[in-house]
């Protein structure tokens, strides 16, 4: 999964990854800039993306198939 730059704190305690389900800490929703599918993040991601968003108009979050994709595409040339 796509992680914003400030999501990557390598002082957190265990990461917490985006999921296709809700759960408890996983509950805000957020679709795949790319392919549109809806994930789950939990509130610091959340707020990140929401910053994103605000400032940039676009989503820079990004699902595990849609990142790959996406670095392969960018890498072929």
């Amino acid at each position: 999964m796509v992680r914003l730059r400030e999501y990557l704190d390598p002082d957190r305690q265990g990461q917490i990854n985006p999921s296709v389900f809700k759960t408890d800490k996983n509950k805000n929703r957020v679709y795949c800039g790319m392919c549109g599918g809806i994930f789950f993040v939990d509130d610091t991601l959340y707020e990140a993306i929401i910053k994103a968003i605000k400032e940039t108009s676009e989503s820079p979050f990004l699902c595990t198939e849609c990142q790959q994709e996406y670095d392969a595409l960018a890498h072929r040339s």
